[in-house]
C-alpha cells in the first residue's frame, strides 16, 4: 500500500473512532465509548509505529470540539 494510501486510511479511521466515541458518549452507551476510546488507542499505537503522527497536525483547528481534542492529545 503507498505511504499517501495509507496516511488516508489512518486519518479516515480517525475521524470514524472520534465520532464512535462521541456518539456513544453522548447517548450514554459507555460499552461502546469504552470500544471506540480502545480503537482510538490502537490507532494512535499504528500512527506512532509508522511514524506518522503528523496526519493530526490538520485537525487540531477542525471546528468539530472531539476532534480537535483527540488530534491534540496524539498530536
Amino acid at each position: 500500500m503507498e505511504e499517501q494510501e495509507i496516511r488516508r486510511r489512518l486519518r479516515d479511521s480517525f475521524l470514524k473512532y472520534v465520532e464512535m466515541h462521541t456518539a456513544a458518549g453522548s447517548k450514554g452507551e459507555s460499552g461502546a465509548a469504552d470500544k471506540a476510546h480502545k480503537q482510538l488507542h490502537k490507532l494512535y499505537a499504528e500512527v506512532k509505529q509508522k511514524n506518522m503522527t503528523d496526519i493530526f497536525q490538520e485537525f487540531i483547528t477542525s471546528e468539530d470540539q472531539p476532534v480537535r481534542l483527540w488530534s491534540a492529545v496524539f498530536y
